[in-house]
């Protein structure tokens, strides 16, 4: 079954109405035309509102005491601090969880150096999400009496129980999903509480330990605005690492955390940030969403994929200049953990593409599930994103390690899904629940255990299931761009004022254009043909653009080829030297030349079938065309080509109505043996040896031609 891939360009047309704010906007902010059209369609419709966005104007920062519980909250920390009592932050794995760790162990320590203070991050294979009764009793061996949570506890009614129950409060900040019963802590902290009067409720869980530290902090400070200045300053860098990784809105509250937090990044970077960015090829001062998102959080996460969490924690809580040393050796080891985890993923990832190609049935299975042996349960979860991503189906990836049971019937194997928009996931494996040890999760995300003896019946269910409830746009992709540019928009101006809507991210994505029929002026393979490098051109003017993570060896369009494009604006910087580049992220054959050799392919039907054209009608091949098109044959290496590399051959100017008259009369001669494709406009032949001279214009089709035309 065919994954169908939709484009859609949004846009305003011709609202004049709209038209003109776009006008205004741009005028009195001196910003091009496609900027302020962006402004725009993103909600900002007036000059005021559209000078705010990108001046920064107005950034909300909300009081942390209007979120549910928080007074109780920072006063019960503030007790701790002035009893000195023995207080633990616990914390998750991930790099949300490892910043709201690092940010509230930061401030607490800095506030109370003398307080008993610790931190507890669970290990991810040995315990799994969330808070457990074994560390709470460990905790408690060490005398713990306040334990305070971070991006976790939501969820950890029991646990906090079990706490209360043997001297421990705890105070949960989390910004997770709420059931209908909360835990019964001394505290719970969280934007989506039923009862929670926040006025923004996309904080990632830093940012709700973020606004925790707020809230001491003003009840420590008496100048309120001094209160939020102190900790911005000191924090807000951590902040924007855990928001970003945890792919929260960039709007709102967000968009002022990250703001900051990328300045301070730029100004000021703490040791363990900047060695990260170095490691991953860059630099402090040219730090943005992109270089946290690739090069920073996935070093941070590798180290509680790969090991344990604790070490990249102990990164973030360097703080001072001397620790740099440290800082770098502690970064070699992240980058040691996401070197493995690349080459663990990539294992897997070639044993699960094979496995695929040879058993998935997929005419008739939507759901793809592959198991496999000893696979590393942190990383099947990201390689079951790629496999989404390649075929368009839900995948569910299933690793087996029982040692003891190794290899039976009885032996539990854990699992990984993701899925794709309208295919809830969590409903999906409920379907199959009686085959399921356990599961849980999210709509596109979740996590299952089952028995090896399971596993066939498992994917018989998930797919009887998805056959039940798929309709006819289920499997529909739609790639969607902001608006079209023409050659004249492509320019360094416009890109740098793109940049003013930054930080990127959902919600605020990066502007995607679309341009249509756009020329191939050359190409080239890039990084042992993982990239490929580009001149486009349109309307006379010259592009450069690039197309990452893109096989230059399966690239099918030539040369001269029209295309249409979706891509991202860039300022690439070498040497010095701006310019401007198109990032590609779709491309497809020129809609209006497939358009064109449509109606071309139907015309030639009606010719050969008989109908009459006229002396001027393009159909009767030039000796040249067949001569370019025969050399182009001849000299091939692989017996078979594509319509459009013909067509490149002769500088664009054979129709399809001549190239398959061209191709009828060398097969009809003997010259050559072809066979076409419909389907995928493939042309398989060979070529004869043919030692007698063939006369092509006593060929006996182009002799019937000539009797057609008028």
């Amino acid at each position: 079954m065919e994954i169908r891939k939709i484009w859609k360009v949004r846009g305003i047309g011709d609202d004049v109405q709209a038209l003109s704010c776009v006008s205004a906007i741009s005028s009195a902010l001196g910003v091009s035309s496609v900027c302020a059209k962006l402004l725009y369609q993103r909600g900002y419709k007036t000059v005021e509102s559209a000078e705010d966005f990108i001046q920064k104007n107005g950034l909300s920062i909300y009081d942390p005491f209007r979120l549910a519980d928080m007074k109780k909250a920072a006063e019960r920390i503030m007790k701790a601090v002035r009893d000195n009592e023995h207080v633990a932050v616990y914390g998750d794995y991930d790099v949300d969880g490892v910043s709201a760790t690092a940010v509230l162990y930061l401030y607490l320590e800095e506030l109370a150096p003398n307080m008993e203070l610790g931190y507890y991050i669970p290990d991810r294979f040995a315990e799994g999400y969330g808070m457990s009764t074994a560390a709470i009793d460990m905790l408690a061996e060490k005398g713990v009496t306040l334990i305070v949570t971070v991006d976790t506890g939501i969820t950890a009614i029991e646990e906090i129980k079990h706490a209360q129950e043997i001297g421990i409060d705890v105070v949960v900040t989390d910004h997770h999903e709420c059931r209908e019963e909360l835990p019964d802590a001394y505290a719970v902290v969280n934007p989506h509480r039923k009862d929670s009067e926040y006025p923004f409720r996309e904080l990632a869980g830093v940012g709700v330990a973020f606004k925790l530290i707020t809230a001491m902090e003003m009840l420590r400070v008496s100048d309120k605005t001094q209160a939020i200045r102190n900790v911005y300053e000191k924090y807000a860098d951590l902040v924007t690492l855990g928001t970003i990784a945890d792919v929260m809105p960039m709007v709102d509250e967000n968009r002022n955390i990250i703001h900051f937090g990328l300045l301070k990044i730029k100004k000021n970077p703490r040791p363990g940030i900047r060695a990260l960015l170095e490691k991953a090829g860059t630099s402090p001062a040219k730090c943005g969403t992109t270089s946290i998102s690739f090069g920073v959080a996935p070093r941070i996460n590798a180290a509680g994929r790969m090991s344990h969490a604790s070490r990249a924690l102990e990164l973030m809580l360097l703080s001072d200049e001397d620790d740099e040393a440290t800082a770098d050796a502690l970064a070699d080891v992240l980058c040691e953990y996401n070197k493995a985890r690349q080459d663990e993923e990539q294992r897997i990832l070639d044993q699960v593409y094979a496995t695929i190609e040879e058993t998935h049935d997929f005419e008739n299975d939507r759901v793809i599930v592959v198991s496999g042996e000893n696979w590393h349960s942190g990383v099947i979860g990201i390689v079951a994103s790629k496999v989404v991503e390649k075929y368009g189906f839900p995948a569910v990836l299933i690793t087996f390690d029982d040692e003891e049971n190794h290899g039976s019937s009885f032996d539990v194997g854990r699992g990984s899904g993701r899925s794709v928009s309208g295919v809830n996931l969590v409903e999906v494996l409920g379907a199959a629940s009686e085959y399921l040890v356990k599961f849980g999760g999210h709509e596109l995300a979740a996590g299952l255990s089952l028995t090896r003896a399971d596993v066939d019946d498992f994917k018989r269910a998930v797919n009887d299931y998805v056959r039940s409830i798929e309709n006819e746009d289920m499997w529909v992709t739609a790639v969607e761009a902001d608006c079209e540019l023409e050659a004249a928009d492509i320019n360094k101006k416009c890109a740098e004022d793109i940049s003013l809507l930054e930080p990127f991210g959902i919600s605020n994505p990066t502007p995607v254009f679309f341009m249509r029929d756009v020329n191939i002026v050359s190409s080239k393979s890039l990084k042992a043909g993982k990239h490929i490098k580009f001149v486009l051109e349109k309307d006379g003017t010259g592009i450069e653009a690039i197309m990452f993570n893109a096989d230059y060896e399966v690239f099918n369009y030539n040369i001269g080829e029209k295309l249409d494009i979706m891509f991202n604006l860039d300022i690439n910087e070498y040497n010095g030297y701006k310019s401007v580049q198109l990032i590609i992220r779709e491309i497809r054959k020129a809609e209006s030349v497939e358009k064109r050799l449509e109606t071309e392919k139907k015309r030639y039907e009606e010719i050969i079938g008989g109908a009459k054209f006229a002396s001027n009608e393009p159909v009767i091949p030039s000796r040249d065309e067949f001569a370019a098109v025969y050399k182009a044959l001849k000299f091939g290496d692989d017996g078979c080509v594509s319509e459009s590399r013909l067509h490149a051959v002769s500088g664009g100017n054979i129709n399809r109505i001549k190239l398959y008259i061209i191709l009828d009369v060398l097969n009809e001669t003997g010259l050559c043996n072809i066979s076409r494709n419909g389907e995928d406009n493939l042309i398989k032949y060979t070529v004869n040896n043919v030692s007698a001279k063939v006369n092509l214009d006593e060929a006996p089709l182009l002799v019937r031609l000539r009797t057609q035309q008028k």
